[in-house]
């Protein structure tokens, strides 16, 4: 594993860094990129809290979700037994109804409540997610910089890293949580494995779609051939598994495997079909000069041998992305974890690339530089505005 910086960078060496002329323009180049980001993130997140706050549904599956919390509320099953019509299904894991549910049933709130209290939990991982992020990168480039890159360049590319975290939906808190769970085996505290464990069967039970994290720890782990930690995050993570599943079916409904299994399995899978449809319309509507600049930084760490962990990351995370998003009815939000891991990627690379005093640094951050000034200059400013519309493969 590679070492992880435990702290900033001396002073005199960032000041000697400024002064030279090649840092210097260094420096300016990330100014014109985080200035507008920064006033865009604001902007975006001003806009997500404004719809969060309002009752107004979004999509229709967000009032499918509120009518699992309120079941939950009113202390019916959530996962009842499907025998006839009419019937309303509950896809999602507990945790998407759960928190809220008990708190509504608590309070005895209404359904204008349940909506926005249902969004307080995606909007409030977003900035624990942002706050994850944050701290990784400086835990591995001892860098305030890279750290602050990162952050703002995730709400840049709010359309594809965080599509849903003004809506009454699971990803949000399910990419926090199963990001957090690789960090943490990244980092290696205290008792790491149980807790990794933790954090990713968490995950699944908001949405069963993130396993890319687990099972990306699994194979480093046995690439280190790191035995027992193997063993007990395997462990750790099929135990706890059952017990969400044994948890879910005897505490929440005999209908759970109607609802959350055999119920999508009536959606035809194409996986090859999918990405045709999806990742075209990522690279030009969404990723955009994103996407180069992660196959260049993606290119040269695997070329030197650096972040093998987060390669592997990302690649796992691109072949069950591929596999996820052919379910009809699959749509933007299956693909904010490999969105995530390619500003991160970027980020480590370019700043690696920055260490390494190599020419080739520039070119992820012209890159970069484009994707942000040209649409400005098209558009004007705020044209990166929240959207509301969902692209969704029928």
């Amino acid at each position: 594993m590679n070492s992880v910086p435990t702290g900033a960078p001396g002073m005199n060496t960032e000041l000697a860094d400024f002064a030279s002329p090649r840092g210097a323009i260094r420096y300016v180049c990330l100014l014109l990129l985080l200035a507008p980001w920064a006033v865009d993130a604001l902007r975006v997140i001003a806009e997500g809290f404004e719809t969060a706050v309002t009752p107004v549904p979004t999509c229709l599956t967000e009032m499918h979700i509120v009518h699992g919390m309120q079941q939950v509320a009113s202390g019916k099953w959530l996962y009842p037994v499907v025998d006839g019509l009419p019937l309303t299904y509950h896809l999602y894991q507990p945790l998407t109804y759960l928190p809220v549910g008990w708190v509504a049933g608590w309070l005895d709130w209404d359904v204008d409540r349940l909506l926005v209290a249902g969004r307080i939990v995606p909007l409030a991982s977003l900035f624990g997610l942002l706050l994850a992020l944050a701290y990784y990168v400086w835990r591995r480039t001892g860098d305030g910089w890279a750290a602050a890159t990162c952050v703002l360049m995730m709400v840049f590319y709010h359309s594809s890293t965080l599509t849903d975290f003004f809506r009454n939906r699971p990803e949000t808190p399910a990419l926090l949580l199963t990001f957090g769970g690789w960090m943490v085996v990244q980092l290696r505290p205290r008792r790491w494995p149980f807790l990794a464990a933790v954090l990713f069967v968490a995950a699944v039970a908001f949405k069963p779609i993130f396993l890319a994290a687990p099972l990306a720890c699994v194979l480093q782990l046995l690439f280190q051939r790191k035995a027992k930690g193997l063993i007990q995050l395997t462990a750790g993570c099929l135990m706890l598994g059952g017990a969400l599943v044994a948890g879910a079916y005897y505490g929440l409904g005999q209908g759970y495997f109607q609802h959350t299994v055999w119920a999508m399995q009536a959606c035809p899978l194409d996986p090859l079909g999918a990405s045709k449809y999806f990742y075209p319309i990522l690279i030009h509507g969404h990723w955009g000069m994103l996407f180069p600049a992660a196959l260049l930084t993606t290119a040269w760490l695997a070329v030197k041998g650096r972040e093998y962990n987060l390669l592997l990351y990302l690649l796992v995370c691109l072949l069950v992305t591929s596999v996820a998003h052919g379910k009809q009815g699959a749509d933007l939000s299956y693909h904010g974890e490999l969105s995530l891991l390619m500003v991160l990627t970027v980020v480590s690379g370019l700043w690696t690339m920055f260490r390494a005093a190599t020419l080739l640094a520039w070119a992820p951050l012209l890159l970069l530089l484009l994707g942000t000034w040209m649409p400005i200059h098209e558009f004007g400013s705020g044209w990166n505005q929240l959207s509301h519309q969902r692209i969704v493969r029928a």
